[in-house]
């Protein structure tokens, strides 16, 4: 899930939303 998150964090912020 780590890697997740700093992955979604690298992304923009609608990425983030998903």
């Amino acid at each position: 899930m780590t890697k997740n998150f700093n992955t979604n964090r690298a992304l923009p912020m609608k990425h983030s939303a998903l």
